[in-house]
């Protein structure tokens, strides 16, 4: 199976991003474009491994940036296309993408201020922290 093209430039799995995040929002199932039943390729090079980020479909060679979960059986629950095998992506860059796909799953911000002292930003919908703090 391979769908790499069909994805956009990033997604996340509902079901296990928001295990991840220890929420469960209906929300995701609004953005069938980010959130995917189903992962984009499941034959990569190396293995799915928890400890691997790094990932080649070895169908359509799509390079990936795979979080995959930390079970026996680890498949991925978030992923970002890369260019090359050689991309390295920042820490700000996951955590950008990250934050989105949060804000998409909590079906965007309240009309709350975040609960962390001093902070004036929006909380999340049905969180009372904003996304900086969330994440």
């Amino acid at each position: 199976m391979c769908e790499c093209q069909e994805v956009k430039s990033f997604f996340a799995c509902p079901d296990d991003f928001t295990d991840l995040f220890s929420f469960d929002y209906q929300a995701s199932y609004s953005f069938p474009e980010y959130f995917k039943k189903e992962i984009p390729t499941d034959e990569v090079i190396p293995n799915f491994d928890y400890s691997i980020t790094c990932y080649q479909c070895s169908v359509c060679q799509q390079w990936w940036y795979f979080e995959c979960s930390p079970t026996e059986s680890s498949s991925p629950i978030f992923g970002i296309k890369l260019d090359t095998k050689d991309h390295v992506l920042s820490d700000n860059e996951i955590k950008a993408v990250k934050q989105f796909l949060a804000v998409l799953s909590h079906d965007g911000f309240s009309a709350e201020k975040c609960i962390h002292h001093g902070c004036t930003n929006l909380a999340l919908k049905k969180v009372k922290m904003c996304v900086n703090h969330f994440i």
